[in-house]
């Protein structure tokens, strides 16, 4: 059995015991399918991409969970995934631009790649958002935003995310 068999095949025995709603692990194991498809053949299909992309975006853990890693295990071997993480950054749901923001702490996500996301969440409407890119630009250390911390500081009227700006800007001087 090759790596990819073997992890999928985990990755399914973890969604078995795990996961109680049957929704979730049906969204689960579709992305695991459509994973274990596409890194067998090497062919990267919409139709395989949308099931772990649906996964990605769920709102039940177990898919999110499994959703972000497949796409983050499948980065190196398909740089187009790098869209779908922008996609995901503009979108009109938060939920969404959440799943995107939160996945630059990871490095395969690449260091330009968590910088544009960063950088755009920390504008977000939505505080959740700004709160893990402001976090993000510590995790990567992403010394060229201190500039955009200090700017949102200044607007910031959320007091959970004012905090963590302050603590983040004092770590990065």
């Amino acid at each position: 059995m090759d790596r990819i068999s073997v992890y999928s095949k985990r990755l399914r025995e973890h969604v078995a015991k795990s996961e109680r709603n049957p929704q979730a692990a049906q969204l689960s194991l579709a992305a695991i399918d459509s994973f274990e498809k596409v890194m067998i053949s090497r062919q990267l299909l919409d139709g395989d991409l949308s099931k772990m992309l649906s996964a990605a975006r769920s709102r039940h853990l177990g898919p999110y969970y499994i959703g972000t890693e497949l796409l983050l295990t499948m980065l190196s071997e398909f740089p187009q995934i790098t869209d779908i993480w922008r996609d995901l950054a503009i979108s009109k749901l938060a939920h969404e631009r959440w799943v995107a923001i939160s996945v630059i702490r990871d490095d395969r996500i690449p260091f330009d790649l968590a910088k544009e996301l960063i950088q755009r969440g920390i504008n977000d409407k939505s505080a959740k958002v700004r709160l893990f890119a402001v976090e993000g630009v510590l995790v990567r250390n992403i010394l060229s935003l201190i500039p955009d911390l200090e700017k949102r500081a200044k607007a910031e009227n959320n007091r959970k995310v004012f905090q963590s700006l302050e603590w983040v800007l004092s770590k990065l001087k």
